[in-house]
């Protein structure tokens, strides 16, 4: 009994540290507790990494509908919530948590979101250089276009309407009606 025993632990173990996605064995990168989920080459698919990306870059706009389908919540002009997921404040109006991520401040400028650290460029102190270990690009309007492999998508108004593969409406978006699927003619 005991063999069998030390041989499921050993195969968990393996599997954890050899064949299965950090993610399923209980210590992904995008744990509440820690950092910015790393996007590991691809561009990013979930929502919280896409609202901390937008927190960092200081991009979140009042008239946010959904956040890939997440509702975008907000009292007296502030936001409050993507989803489940709960925004605070300190008494001077900075954002302090995102969810059980603590946001940290050096100079008014987002220092850190959890554990993930953010750099800001020597030259031009306003503009974000790295999320964590991934590069902000920026194109010739002064718009971060990419952060690492996700690349920002922008409305005519200026606005992030896409980060990585995750999605942004506004209260005001031109929604286009749900098409239904045709079957193809025979």
């Amino acid at each position: 009994m005991w063999k069998i025993l030390s041989y499921m632990a050993l195969s968990v173990l393996l599997s954890c540290t050899l064949l299965i996605p950090i993610s399923a064995c209980g210590n992904s990168t995008n744990t509440e507790a820690t950092g910015i989920q790393e996007s590991n080459g691809k561009p990013i698919t979930d929502v919280n990494t896409a609202v901390a990306y937008l927190l960092a870059l200081r991009l979140v706009r009042y008239n946010m509908k959904t956040i890939d389908h997440e509702p975008v919540g907000y009292t007296k002009g502030r936001l409050t919530n993507v989803g489940s997921m709960k925004i605070t404040y300190d008494s001077e109006g900075r954002i302090t948590r995102f969810g059980e991520k603590p946001i940290s401040y050096n100079q008014g400028l987002i220092e850190s979101i959890g554990t993930t650290k953010i750099t800001h460029d020597k030259d031009y102190p306003q503009r974000v250089a790295k999320i964590g270990e991934e590069d902000v690009t920026y194109n010739s309007q002064g718009l971060a276009n990419n952060v690492g492999p996700s690349k920002l998508s922008y409305d005519e108004k200026r606005r992030v309407t896409k980060v990585g593969d995750v999605s942004i409406v506004y209260k005001d978006s031109k929604e286009g009606p749900m098409l239904k699927p045709t079957r193809p003619s025979l």
